[in-house]
This record gives C-alpha cells, structure tokens and sequence, in this order.
C-alpha cells in the first residue's frame, strides 16, 4: 500500500471517529494504529465501546469484505463486541455495515425496553 492510501485510511479513520465521538462523547473513541502495530496485537481500526469496528475510505469500498474482516479479526481478539464496517467512498457519505442478525438482535432489544 503507498504513502497516499495509507493517508487516506488514516484520515478516513479519524473522520469516522469524530462522528462517533459526536454522538458517544469526547473521546470516547480513539485510533487504534498503535496497537495494531504492536506485534501480535489483534484490534479493530477504533478502541470504544460496543462495536468492533472496521473502517474504510477508498474510491470503491467492499462494504462485505470490510465487514468479513471486522468480524474475522473480531473473532480472532476473542472479543465479544458487535462487529460494524464504517465505509466512505470518495465523495459519498458514510455508510455503517452489520451483519442483519447482529441488527434484529439490537431492534429486538428496543423493543423489548419499549424503544418502538
């Protein structure tokens, strides 16, 4: 991968943070590069809480295969957090990817606390 993919990852990475740092409070999200660079350290591309999340800016993003590799990796941390793909095309908006049972098993918990 060049210099100007990995700046774009990068970028599209702290672009999708701050909008779930808008919604889940300051910080609340944070990069995970540096972890991921540690040997052996298996993490989504975001640390917070309730998602393991995958994210991908490129100018024809895989949304299946981002989502595949978010729960791979997910599976491989032994980590018991609800995969999700943030994906962004260039000039499009982002898009957030879940597998559809990971998605009927939060609306049936809306639902069960009156959430309709």
């Amino acid at each position: 991968m060049g210099a100007r993919s990995r700046r774009k990852g990068a970028a599209g990475e702290c672009e999708a943070i701050a909008k779930l740092n808008e919604v889940y409070g300051d910080k609340t999200f944070r990069s995970c590069r540096s972890l991921q660079a540690q040997q052996g350290h298996v993490s989504g591309d975001t640390d917070g809480p309730h998602w393991f999340v995958e994210i991908k800016r490129r100018k024809r993003v895989n949304m299946r295969q981002a989502l595949q590799q978010a729960t791979d990796k997910r599976q491989e941390a032994d980590d018991t957090r609800v995969p999700v793909a943030f994906t962004r095309n260039d000039r499009e908006p982002w898009v957030a990817v879940m597998w559809m049972d990971d998605w009927l098993e939060l609306v049936e918990d809306w639902i069960a606390r009156g959430e309709r």
